[in-house]
């Protein structure tokens, strides 16, 4: 073939494939931003909002985000003139973020950058509302140092992040990069999914505000009424001195209009007037629900110097990182924390030993470590070079070495293939650490897990994770793993469709899943009134969950109670204790936070269901961390 007919045939390809290129950057548009409008992407998953236009033909394709050690797949269909927004969760790596549409009708690619201005997320307050800008007080860089009740570390700089009701994440893992969310304008319009989310992200440690004040149609939907402390009672109006307890700043002048409102059992009223309680929270799981009486974008608050001290003191944007520590480590019971092994160096997986495995354990195996390896790497040497070698030729048979080293290299190499023997025997399999995360009154619960998965043989798996919300491969093994072999499908579950992996490999992934069922406990505890030693600790907690709960512990307030060996599903057991004999905690602050309301139940789960379903299970390491309410608080 000629260089002439080489050169026209290119042309006559081009001159083919031109029209359908214009066509691409014609008829698909897409455009990529945040989800928060003024938030910019950290470590936790973080969401995006991908816009994609069709003004041509129908196009079938999947939305691509290139994160951090892989890739986030969401599948899409255009019909001819739809435009379509879609959430795509993913952790982003620091720098630039490519997004990619792919269609049959070509590819769109775009570059998300973090927007200039925005703040982290590591402590953002996000506000649900159609007018973006109304918390721009927060962006004062003065610490918060003018609230006389504020519990939080004083810090200089605090995000505000804002989104519209129909742009809320239906999915409890779109609000993992807030640290607290506040209700306000068109929550209203929020959905069941949407209210669903909220409700797990508290249970996860979030923290919640709702507002009063003249106009509030969200404190009558009889949706929140598992998160709402109070029972609203009608509008009502105050001194404007009556937010003076809130901040240092001069309080308005004008009367301020509020919520009156009756504190449901268990809640704590941390401010009220002669009136009524002007604001009231309470643990929901691992976090906090706050209500505050009044609204502090209504006028008169709306010019009032002491909004940031008050909000940062009321929102707590803080506690949220230290809670993480909690179902992220798995650490609870402070005289013992859950073990988490590495696939590397090995070691016990679990506290939970009911069960015993009879097959080889890849996660147990212990490998050679460097000196081990190098001290037979040096006898080899020694073996094959000086003695086997300058033997033979003193015997005057020096050409036997040609059949001495091959033997010697087979020798060593079995010495190391036996000291991976385990590895060999078994087959595909998974270890999985985390804790789920329970609150009484929300039905089912959360569980926030590592999944660790051994692959006998090299090659491509379809992995399918059917029951699991989110997942992706965990930071801290990601060197393993990069975007090509990693591409996970969300859609109708999670599924990695082609995970190409090595011989002996082993894998880890973060994953979010939830637990639909009932309340996993029926708990009802009285704590004894400590200044009357006639009083008791007295009441019962039930396993109402499919789960057998191992050496379950109740604390509240200074005090841990052992609830038995094990509790079966089903099984209840009764507290009758003389408050004399219970043992107290040095640091109850780690576990309850000090706070004489809350009741906390752990345990090790013994269960194969929770996290990915593949290959053969290991001893699990699932931690309960199941947060109620004291039935009756002593004095």
């Amino acid at each position: 073939m000629t260089t002439r007919t080489t050169i026209g045939r290119f042309v006559a390809i081009f001159a083919l494939v031109a029209p359908a290129v214009g066509a691409i950057s014609q008829d698909l548009r897409m455009s990529v931003r945040p989800l928060y409008e003024g938030l910019r992407s950290g470590r936790s998953p973080f969401p995006l909002r991908v816009t994609l236009e069709n003004l041509g033909p129908p196009a079938q394709g999947a939305i691509r985000v290139q994160g951090d050690a892989g890739e986030m797949v969401v599948p899409v269909e255009l019909p001819q003139g739809a435009r379509k927004a879609v959430t795509v969760v993913a952790r982003l790596p620091l720098g630039q973020t490519t997004v990619l549409f792919d269609s049959n009708r070509g590819r769109l690619k775009k570059f998300y950058e973090n927007p200039a201005g925005s703040l982290d997320s590591e402590n953002a307050i996000a506000l649900v509302t159609d007018t973006p800008g109304l918390m721009g007080f927060l962006r004062d860089a003065r610490p918060a140092q003018n609230a006389p009740n504020n519990r939080s570390p004083q810090r200089a700089f605090v995000g505000d992040a804002y989104v519209p009701a129909e742009d809320l994440p239906d999915r409890e893992i779109g609000l993992d990069p807030l640290a607290a969310l506040v209700l306000g304008e068109g929550s209203e319009r929020l959905t069941d999914a949407q209210v669903a989310a909220i409700e797990g992200w508290v249970v996860g440690g979030g923290s919640l505000v709702f507002m009063g004040g003249s106009s509030t149609p969200v404190l009558a939907d009889a949706r929140w009424d598992r998160l709402l402390p109070v029972k609203p009672r009608g509008a009502a109006t105050v001194p404007g001195t009556a937010v003076a307890p809130l901040s240092t700043s001069r309080p308005p002048d004008d009367p301020v209009t509020v919520t009156a409102n009756a504190p449901k059992p268990g809640t704590k009223v941390r401010f009220a007037t002669p009136s009524g309680p002007l604001v009231v929270e309470w643990r929901v799981g691992l976090g906090k629900v706050t209500f505050l009486a009044f609204n502090l974008f209504e006028s008169p608050l709306t010019g009032w110097d002491g909004r940031r001290d008050a909000l940062l003191d009321i929102a707590d944007p803080y506690q949220r990182a230290s809670v993480r520590m909690v179902y992220g480590l798995g650490e609870v019971d402070p005289t013992r924390s859950a073990t988490f092994s590495s696939p590397v160096i090995g070691g016990p997986p679990s506290s939970v030993t009911a069960r015993t495995f009879t097959d080889p354990d890849p996660f147990q195996t212990r490998l050679p470590d460097a000196g081990q390896i190098i001290l037979i790497l040096s006898v080899y040497f020694v073996l094959v070079v000086p003695v086997s070698f300058l033997a033979l030729r003193r015997l005057g048979r020096g050409e036997l070495a040609w059949i001495t080293a091959p033997v010697l290299s087979l020798l060593f190499a079995g010495v190391l293939f036996y000291s991976a023997r385990e590895l060999y025997k078994a087959g595909l399999s998974r270890l999985v650490t985390g804790s789920l995360v329970a609150a009484q009154g929300i039905p089912g619960g959360r569980v926030y897990g590592t999944a660790q998965v051994f692959f006998p043989t090299g090659g491509s798996y379809d992995l399918s994770f059917p029951r699991t919300d989110w997942i992706a491969p965990s930071l801290e093994a990601s060197y393993g793993i990069t975007t090509a072999d990693c591409a996970v499908v969300d859609q109708d579950g999670m599924r990695i469709p082609s995970l190409g992996v090595p011989n002996l490999s082993f894998r880890q992934f973060d994953f979010r899943q939830a637990v639909d069922s009932g309340e996993l406990l029926e708990l009802r505890f009285v704590p004894a009134r400590l200044r009357n030693a006639r009083e008791r600790y007295r009441g019962t907690v039930r396993n109402t969950s499919s789960y057998t709960l191992v050496r379950p512990v109740l604390f509240q307030g200074r005090v841990s109670i052992p609830l038995g060996a094990s509790l079966e599903p089903g099984q209840e057991f009764a507290i009758d204790l003389d408050p004399t004999t219970v043992q107290e905690l040095p640091q109850p602050e780690r576990l309850t936070g000090a706070d004489p309301r809350v009741v906390l139940v752990t345990a090790d789960i013994e269960t194969e269901s929770l996290g990915p379903q593949l290959g053969s299970r290991r001893p699990s390491s699932i931690r309960l961390l199941f947060v109620g309410r004291a039935s009756e608080v002593g004095s």
